[in-house]
């Protein structure tokens, strides 16, 4: 709650929000003669806020060190500099007296984790990463707020274990989206140790989340021949063309959308992608189907985008309409576009394609994970050899 701004009955000790710390200072502003006023947070052992009269709010650490209590300033008050990033910067420096170190020359030896993204993960990866835009989303949304302040040396795995918990039971959010948290905080610490930023990485040895929310949807025989038939008979001819595409060679909508004719060699049977999900060049070996799909989407062109908008300089739009027409016309449910993907993958699986070959043409980062998401789909191999071997028994 706000303090009371009455002349005459006003504390300053209270937990500090944004409208609690704006009645402050129109208190300290209209009653006090003072230059400055000392305001006690008391959600947050130690941490102070400092009025000035210029509006001024600026907030300070007075840890105990060795019996002697220090006065550190944290930072001023500002969209920037939240409550709850001086109340994190300020559980730090406690933790760090608590331990017998001290905090000044921690700050002025160490980083925190605020500048070693800002200063050197988010640069050294801003051009070459293509999950950059989530990345920095994570950050401003969760991270900065939970570690930005911090020292790298006063961050623990303890820290970070509490913080996945928070997002996994008080968020809600799945155990995929938290693994992704900590598969990014891994990788700012292992850019931290590499460039001799810090001795070790206090995420390396957390394990991920489990994660039993795998999608399995995929289309039975006849929800095929349905597929093919309605694609037929979309009237949006460009888009029928593109999820056919997708269905015949389980490329990514993204990697379709961003298609060139440039990219395409249908002399050789051969579909150039300059950047896959990994970050790596690939390439798509195509069918005499598909060979011929191509011919009839490219024409006479030479250049320009496989899949054009309605600006031919710019790719086509996700056509979600086209395709929710498409799976209703085939009378198919719970189905999306990147489940094309996974229904190339278990038809290949069933037919007995091994998982090796399935992993390079769905050009996943390693076998691994073709096998933690399709495996299961062997199982009808599985069954037809229990009944191949319960007849000769």
């Amino acid at each position: 709650m706000p303090p009371e701004t009455n002349a005459n009955n006003f504390s300053t000790k209270f937990c500090f929000t944004k409208a609690s710390l704006n009645a402050a200072l129109t208190w300290f502003l209209a009653y006090s003669d003072k230059d400055q006023l000392d305001c006690y947070d008391t959600k947050c052992v130690g941490l102070i806020a400092v009025l000035y009269r210029g509006g001024r709010i600026n907030f300070r650490s007075r840890p105990i060190l060795h019996g002697q209590r220090l006065s550190l300033a944290l930072g001023d008050y500002s969209p920037q500099f939240t409550v709850e990033q001086a109340r994190s910067a300020c559980a730090a420096i406690r933790i760090q007296a608590g331990q017998g170190i001290d905090p000044r020359s921690a700050s002025r030896n160490g980083i925190t984790f605020g500048q070693l993204w800002s200063d050197h993960y988010y640069p050294a990866v801003k051009n070459r990463k293509r999950s950059i835009k989530d990345d920095v989303q994570k950050f401003e949304r969760w991270l900065s707020s939970e570690f930005g302040h911090m020292p790298l040396a006063a961050i623990k795995s303890s820290n970070i274990v509490a913080f996945l918990d928070m997002l996994r039971e008080q968020e809600e959010l799945s155990p995929a989206t938290v693994n992704r948290y900590l598969a990014l905080l891994k990788a700012i610490w292992r850019h931290a140790v590499e460039n001799d930023l810090c001795p070790k990485s206090p995420a390396k040895h957390i394990r991920p989340l489990l994660e039993l929310n795998i999608r399995t949807r995929v289309l039975d025989s006849a929800e095929r021949l349905a597929f093919k038939a309605a694609c037929k008979g979309e009237s949006n001819r460009a888009a029928a063309s593109l999820f056919m595409l997708l269905f015949l060679t389980a490329a990514r909508l993204g990697e379709a959308l961003g298609a060139k004719v440039a990219d395409i060699n249908l002399d050789s049977g051969v579909w150039y992608l300059p950047m896959t999900k990994s970050g790596k060049a690939a390439h798509i070996c195509l069918s005499s189907a598909v060979v011929q799909l191509l011919r009839d989407v490219i024409g006479n062109r030479k250049n320009g985008y496989l899949f054009p908008g309605k600006d031919p300089t710019k790719p086509m739009t996700r056509p979600a309409k086209a395709f929710e027409r498409i799976c209703a016309s085939a009378g198919i449910n719970a189905f999306t576009i990147h489940d094309l993907r996974r229904t190339w993958a278990s038809i290949a699986v069933n037919a007995g394609v091994p998982l090796f070959t399935v992993s390079k043409a769905l050009r996943h980062s390693s076998p691994n994970v073709t096998a933690a998401r399709y495996a299961h789909l062997q199982d009808q191999a599985l069954i037809d050899a229990n009944n191949l071997v319960g007849g000769l028994v």
